[in-house]
């Protein structure tokens, strides 16, 4: 069974589930696995164990497994809320954007109108490369963009360095081929041993994002309808 929520209702749930359940029983297996199996029947064993398994995985299970829970829990063609869509659209200087982390193709579709894009994802979806998209797909990790240094005027990852193993090497990469502007959204999440998605990283706070991206003057960080939006212009 497959959940048909909007982003909004997304975050209204996570935080009832997050914020306003006590830890105490936030981690509890027993607590999230009916829960899990509810929701993705037989794939729940996959969520329950992914965030232990995760670094002892390699490259090619890594991926099998997002292939496998692909659209799995949530049935929507983003998980970007309007605002962060409307921001990223205002902000995205071309003429050549990257989007990392490409998902279901929605908002590498409206980026497009404006600008000749490449989208990337670790597990592309096979109805993302039919031929009239007027979009150059590709399937690689964050940690190994295949391109030259400074090869486009906006880079764009929104809600995927969540998932990456190598946090550090993945903005690295983010800021090596970008040329102007590097647009990045983060949930705003509590870091829990079982959830019903397959986060490894976790920025509850500002804090979180700035030991990793650092505080830097030529860098902005919002919060727009729940989550995190870093632009960096460099």
């Amino acid at each position: 069974m497959k959940l048909r929520t909007s982003r909004r209702t997304d975050l209204w749930l996570n935080f009832l589930l997050n914020d306003c359940l006590p830890p105490v029983l936030r981690d509890r297996t027993w607590l999230l696995s009916p829960m899990l199996r509810l929701a993705c029947g037989k794939k729940a064993g996959l969520l329950m164990d992914f965030r232990e398994r995760a670094y002892g995985l390699t490259d090619e299970e890594f991926a099998e497994i997002y292939a496998d829970l692909h659209d799995a829990i949530i049935d929507r063609p983003t998980d970007l809320n309007d605002a962060c869509v409307h921001a990223i659209l205002r902000d995205a200087a071309g003429p050549e954007i990257l989007e990392v982390g490409c998902g279901r193709g929605f908002l590498a579709e409206k980026l497009a109108h404006h600008a000749h894009v490449t989208a990337t994802d670790v597990a592309l979806d096979p109805k993302l490369t039919r031929p009239d998209s007027g979009i150059t797909y590709l399937e690689c990790a964050a940690e190994k963009l295949p391109f030259a240094d400074r090869s486009f005027d906006t880079v764009v990852c929104a809600h995927t360095l969540e998932h990456v193993r190598d946090l550090y090497t993945s903005i690295a990469q983010l800021r090596r081929v970008c040329r102007k502007r590097l647009i990045v959204v983060l949930p705003c999440e509590r870091p829990y041993r079982h959830s019903f998605n397959l986060h490894i990283h976790f920025f509850p706070y500002a804090s979180a994002i700035y030991a990793w991206f650092g505080k830097i003057p030529n860098a902005s960080l919002t919060k727009l309808a729940g989550d995190w939006y870093y632009v960096e212009n460099l």
